[in-house]
């Protein structure tokens, strides 16, 4: 998402990156006074669980109880475009959707994933969990069609999180309540997995409103990891079936 974020802010068309070493092992190398980009790469292992004295952990069935840990690591890479001398299959030709392709695949997401929308002449887009179905306000009052998919697909992701999905807490916890922590990474998952949607199909609607801006920027001043835990829920998200 990084990488993503940063080729739109720099007017990049190319979705290829690579490391310093990895252009000069090319046969190229990186302009003078580029800058490269940094990422992080988030691995998600397991590893057993040991007691105080070292010895491993069993549940009450036998089975060795195991702990969820991650691996964390960063990278420098740089856009093809900030290189010379690449070898020609580096420098592929970026298709471009047609405005129409863009708005009949979202429409085949929002088809596919089974979940009701219902339009309704108000100001408000939302999913409720309840009912299983995500309202949404008609195309004419948004600012552009692009707007509009864009907050559709931030709905969907919302909803892959219903009980018979993915059941995350977000969207199943009956205690969640605007602007609390839960709520906050709901929120920063769903704009996350939007934005996943959105690179896809070549979207550039506007982020979501500020009061739903400052509920994850909030998330994200408690905790500096939970754009990571985000990353990996909103990655679960755009690869169940029938969304992406």
């Amino acid at each position: 998402m990084l990488l993503w974020i940063d080729a739109a802010d720099k007017g990049y068309h190319s979705n290829r990156w690579l490391t310093f070493k990895q252009a000069l092992d090319a046969g190229g190398n990186v302009r003078k006074g580029e800058k490269s980009t940094l990422v992080t790469l988030f691995k998600p292992f397991q590893k057993e669980a040991k007691d105080d004295s070292g010895q491993p952990v069993f549940d009450e069935n036998g089975e060795m109880v195991m702990q969820d840990r991650c691996f964390m690591t960063s990278f420098h890479l740089f856009n093809v475009e900030q290189c010379e001398n690449l070898p020609d299959n580096l420098y592929p030709e970026i298709p471009v959707l047609a405005d129409v392709d863009r708005i009949a695949r979202a429409e085949q997401i929002a088809a596919c994933s089974g979940v009701p929308v219902i339009h309704r002449y108000q100001d408000r887009a939302y999913y409720r969990s309840d009912a299983d179905h995500i309202v949404m306000p008609e195309v004419v009052q948004f600012d552009s069609v692009e707007d509009y998919y864009s907050t559709l697909l931030h709905e969907l992701v919302h909803s892959t999180g219903h009980a018979s999905r993915l059941a995350r807490e977000g969207i199943v916890s009956t205690s969640r309540k605007f602007g609390d922590p839960v709520y906050g990474f709901e929120e920063l998952i769903a704009e996350m997995g939007s934005a996943f949607l959105c690179a896809e199909l070549g979207i550039n609607g506007d982020l979501q409103h500020d009061s739903y801006i400052a509920s994850w920027l909030q998330t994200l001043k408690e905790d500096n990891r939970a754009v990571f835990r985000a990353a990996r829920y909103a990655r679960e998200a755009f690869e169940i079936p029938g969304v992406a």
